[in-house]
Order: structure tokens, then sequence, then C-alpha cells
């Protein structure tokens, strides 16, 4: 067992990361409104942002390398990950003023949208000790991701959001689904799943569908190998994505496991109730969704088609990260987050 520590840092000074191109000037905002509050507060802030991802990577990394007090991301969930690319691994607590279109880290740590709220938690500087999710490629590359990895419908969904440029509401996710929903094809995938362990929360019948889908009951500890044609598959660190959709609503960030859900090869309209059902995460026992828990699992697209991106890249925290074949596993306790105390 892992060990997940909690506590509080005096928080003097912190290094703001900012995304101009997020959230149409709410972001620009936002820093400003939580600066505002942090010089109240007798807080020092140097704000940074890189030229291009790289830049920025490096810029976080001095950051780190100077001792700021804490590393602040002004933004969404894509510029929260770039943070994290960093800071995993390093004793540098990560806070978060929430100012992009999904703020669905912040959601999960129950982060206020004021800025100034959210100024005022990291200046308390009560920090909680997080999993994260590392995707690996064929190339050895790799990424972390702190909500869900996701390849299929779901990515190809992203992949429609970030085209339409629609970053002040849900209407971007709202539209980019309705467009999906009429060219979605089913595609056929392997997955291989290490580390399983048996999902406590879905009932005996969903249980005993998926056990004939698969063939065998795996128990804890073991293996398993699916081959079939599936819409999407979700794998959580955490519960939500795309905005507060809880694709995998019992994740928990401090197991050290992989939420997994699988919609199955079904029909237009399941797919569509499965949408709806990820809205107050009533999905799990659908007869086409199938649930696991793994420590780590790879996805393989079997059947490329003419798509392009959206079919062979995986998603995570809302962006394309790596192409597929990928391996999803659980980093244990990698990051420490400032978050409202208990």
């Amino acid at each position: 067992m892992f060990e997940y520590p909690i506590g509080y840092e005096t928080i003097g000074c912190v290094a703001m990361l900012t995304n101009p191109k997020v959230g149409s000037g709410s972001v620009r905002h936002a820093a400003e409104e939580a600066m505002e509050r942090f010089g109240v507060l007798g807080v020092e802030v140097f704000t940074f942002q890189g030229v291009d991802l790289q830049d920025t990577r490096r810029l976080t990394r001095q950051a780190i390398e100077d001792e700021y007090d804490a590393i602040v991301v002004c933004g969404g969930d894509g510029t929260v990950n770039v943070a994290l690319q960093e800071v995993v691994g390093t004793d540098m607590p990560l806070g978060i003023i929430p100012a992009g279109v999904g703020n669905d880290h912040a959601r999960q740590f129950r982060l206020p949208t004021s800025p100034e709220s959210a100024a005022d938690i990291i200046y308390e500087g009560f920090t909680t000790t997080s999993d994260v999710g590392k995707l690996t490629d064929s190339k050895g590359e790799s990424r972390y991701f702190g909500t869900v990895a996701c390849a299929g419908f779901d990515a190809a969904f992203g992949n429609r959001v970030a085209g339409l440029h629609l970053p002040t509401s849900k209407l971007g996710y709202s539209a980019s689904v309705a467009a999906e929903f009429f060219n979605m094809t089913p595609r056929l995938y392997r997955i291989e799943f290490e580390g399983l362990d048996e999902v406590p929360y879905i009932d005996e019948e969903a249980r005993a569908t998926r056990i004939a889908r698969d063939g065998q009951a795996a128990g804890s500890g073991d293996s398993l190998v699916l081959e079939r044609r599936i819409n999407l598959a979700a794998f959580g660190n955490s519960r939500y994505y795309a905005g507060g959709m809880m694709v995998c609503p019992r994740a928990d960030h401090h197991d050290n496991y992989l939420d997994v859900t699988i919609i199955e090869d079904a029909s237009r309209i399941g797919v569509m109730r499965s949408y709806l059902g990820f809205r107050k995460g009533t999905h799990l026992d659908y007869e086409f969704c199938s649930s696991y828990r793994c420590r780590k699992a790879t996805i393989e697209l079997l059947d490329k088609g003419p798509d392009t991106l959206a079919d062979i890249d995986a998603y995570a925290d809302g962006d394309p990260m790596l192409s597929l074949p990928v391996t999803i596993e659980s980093v244990p306790a990698a990051v420490r987050f400032i978050v409202p105390a208990p």
C-alpha cells in the first residue's frame, strides 16, 4: 500500500502559469483577479507563459528549480496537464485557478470557480497527494494525465471540440457529440488488462453480462485480453471528463487503480443513452456498458479506417496525447495538489 500524505504548506511566493489562448479572455481576467487577491494576502506572484508547449514545460521546470512555494495554474485542464508533466515525482505543490472550459481537475478537488476564492485556498496551503495516469506509446514516449484517458467515440468527440473553437461554454461539447453521433462507427480494438481488481459497485446482472461477454471471470490480480468492436473506452484516474461528465463515476485518485468504462458495439440510441448517463454517472449497469478496474492496460486499434486523428489518438485531460497503441497505467501518490481543507 502506498501512503497519501496530507498537510499544510506556507505559501508566500508562487509561480503562476497562464495560457491566454484558453477561455476567450477568461484566463486573463481570472489571473488578474487571483493576483489582486494574492496581493491582499501578501503572496508574491511571478507569472509565466511559454511561446509553445516545450517552452512552457521548460519554464515550469525552472520554476520548480527556483523553489517557489507552489506552482499555480490559471487555466483549464490542458494547462494543468502541461504542469503535471513537470511536477510529477517532485515535492512541488500544484494549485489551480479554474479558468478553462471543462475544469475537471478543479471539479474533482471541489475547487471554487471564483478566482479570489481559489486564491484563498492556495494561500491556506492544504495539500493532498494524488495518483496520476501515465500513457506510453510504442516508441516509449510518455505523458501523464490527471483525469481520464480515452479512445474511440469520446476521442473523436474531443477532436471535434478542439476544431469547433467554442471555448466559452458546454456548447462546444454538445455540438461535437451531435456531429460525431451521426458519423459513429464502432472499431475493433484489442485491450489487455493487467492487475485487475473486482469492480464492487456494479450490480450482479451487469457483472454476469460482462463475464459472459468476456468469456471468463477475471479475479484480483489477473490479466485479461479483449478483442472486439467497441464505441469507446475510458480509463479514469478520476471520475470527470468533458466538462463534468462522470464517465468513470466511482474512480478514486487515491487507490492506485484505473477505473475503466467500455461502451460496447451498441446502437446509436444506446450510445446516446450512455452519453446522457455520463452526466449523472448512471450508466454503469447498462447492458452495453462494461466496467473494469486495473493497474495497467494496453489498447490498440486493429481496424484503422479512413478517419484521421480521432481514431488513432488517445486523448487525456481533454487534449490529444499519443497515437495508439498506448499503455495506460496508474502512478501512485505522484502529485501534491493544493485543495480545500477537509
